[in-house]
Order: structure tokens, then C-alpha cells, then sequence
């Protein structure tokens, strides 16, 4: 009898075995859960029966995800500055943290160890007040200060005296809630950048279980119920998925939006609490 082949034939064997529990094992792990017709189906009705609309594309997968490693806030630096106020400005206050400049009406303050920018100018004319024209002024100023970073508006208002327009990153197909950018242009020539932003750098190797959407959905009609004013009509036009900080950690969340962005509610997906 042959014992070197026959302990060759054995080590084989337990390679295979090996490589076989540990693709289960990872099936297992990646292994997607999916709400049925019927889970979905209650959630519907129970919408339903207390008059609040869905009107959105339901994604019944969900699957496990990890933690974003974020950085230092890189965009934050001195070309920033030039940017809005270009090579000719002013140092008007400094210390550990923060940084002032100023240049003919206009202030830029950068806190990176915040991970925070202020922009103000009162210098700004508006031949027409009208919702196109400012809201191509603020796509330029987030182009410009974002390089090549997907940033998307995710939010607009407009009055007679202020605009409001809210943008978000977008990375990796998914939304960093945490990095956001709002400019705020008033009708008498003033206007505000604030951006907060921190860089996103790759994610942890542990993935964690997320919340199944059926339970998630149950979880938010209790949020819209409680706050919920009398003969107040809600419809819930998007759920939009990614990243935000909860303490010091980015965690996986989902973002219902109301009435087409007059207010969100945003869950954290690991946990199914609200984080906003």
C-alpha cells in the first residue's frame, strides 16, 4: 500500500472540504434577504388604512454592509479659497482650528478640523429672480469647489426673498448624507456656502446585517404618524440609500422622503432608529 498517496489523496480532500465551507460560509454571509408579495403587501395596506400614499419604487433586497472609512476633509485647503476669492485676498484671523479670509465683500472661513467651509458675499445681483438662473449659479459654485465629485442637488426652495439648494455626494452608486453642501442666496445680493465634508476612503471588512425594508417601512409610518398634523396630506415619493455619521462612526441608512423633499426621515439601517 502507497501512504504517501493515500496522504495525498487525504490532504486533497481536506483542501476541497475546506474550500467548500468557506464558500458556504460566504453564500451565507452575502446570501440576500428579499420581502415577499406578502410581507410587501401588508406593509401597503397598512399605509393605506391610515391614508399616507406611497409613491415610490420599493427595493425588497437587502443584503449586509460595512462601515466607510472617512479621512481628513482634503478639499478643505487653500485652493479652495481661490476658488471663490482667487489669488488677491486677506488673512483676517487665524488660530489652531480656523482660518478667516477676505477679499472686497466676500469671507471664506475653513475649518478642516470640523470638517467645515463658510463662504458669504454680499456682492451678488440677480437680474432675474427666478428659480433656473439661481439654481445655475449654485450648479457652478459646487462644480467649481468640488473638482470632480459627484455632488447632486437633493433639495430646493424658493421665495420671494431667499433660495435655498441643498447638494449631496454621491459615491459608489450611494449617497454620503455627512458630506453636503447648502447655498443660500438672498434677493438683496447676499449669499452663503456652508459645506461640510469628509473623505470617503474605503470601507470596513466587517459587513453587519441591515434591517429588512418591510420592518423599516413599518418603523417610518410610526415616525409620520406621530408627527402627522391634522388633514395633513403625505406621500412618500423616494427612498434614497447611503452614509451618515452617527457619533464618530459613518453608518449604512436609508432616507424616506416626503412630499418630494419638504421633509425626510432618515433610519439608520443597522438599527431601524431615526437618526434625523
Amino acid at each position: 500500500m502507497n501512504w504517501k498517496t493515500i496522504r495525498v489523496g487525504i490532504l486533497v480532500i481536506l483542501v476541497v472540504v475546506n474550500v467548500a465551507l468557506f464558500w458556504l460560509n460566504r453564500l451565507e454571509q452575502d446570501q440576500l434577504y428579499a420581502a415577499t408579495d406578502d410581507q410587501l403587501q401588508r406593509v401597503i395596506a397598512l399605509y393605506e388604512e391610515n391614508e399616507v400614499d406611497l409613491d415610490v419604487l420599493i427595493h425588497r433586497e437587502s443584503y449586509p454592509r460595512a462601515r466607510v472609512i472617512l479621512g481628513s476633509a482634503s478639499l478643505l485647503d487653500r485652493s479652495l479659497v481661490e476658488v471663490f476669492l482667487g489669488t488677491e485676498y486677506q488673512t483676517t484671523y487665524m488660530d489652531a482650528q480656523q482660518t478667516r479670509y477676505a477679499k472686497e465683500g466676500e469671507t471664506i472661513l475653513l475649518d478642516p478640523a470640523h470638517h467645515r467651509m463658510e463662504y458669504t458675499s454680499e456682492q451678488m445681483r440677480w437680474p432675474l429672480w427666478e428659480e433656473e438662473t439661481l439654481r445655475n449659479w449654485a450648479d457652478a459654485q459646487v462644480s467649481a469647489c468640488t473638482e470632480d465629485l459627484e455632488f447632486t442637488c437633493i433639495q430646493e426652495s424658493m421665495g420671494e426673498e431667499e433660495a435655498e439648494f441643498l447638494y449631496c455626494q454621491r459615491w459608489n452608486e450611494e449617497y454620503l448624507f455627512m458630506n453636503q453642501i447648502l447655498v443660500r442666496i438672498g434677493a438683496e445680493g447676499t449669499a452663503q456656502i456652508i459645506m461640510e465634508y469628509y473623505e470617503p476612503m474605503g470601507y470596513e471588512e466587517t459587513e453587519r446585517e441591515i434591517r429588512p425594508i418591510d420592518e423599516m417601512l413599518y418603523a417610518v409610518l410610526r415616525e409620520i404618524l406621530e408627527e402627522r398634523q391634522d388633514d395633513e396630506t403625505v406621500v412618500l415619493t423616494e427612498i434614497r440609500s447611503g452614509y451618515d455619521l452617527e457619533g464618530q462612526e459613518s453608518v449604512y441608512c436609508l432616507e424616506f422622503v416626503l412630499n418630494q423633499g419638504e421633509k425626510t426621515i432618515r433610519m439608520n439601517a443597522y438599527t431601524n432608529e431615526r437618526m434625523n
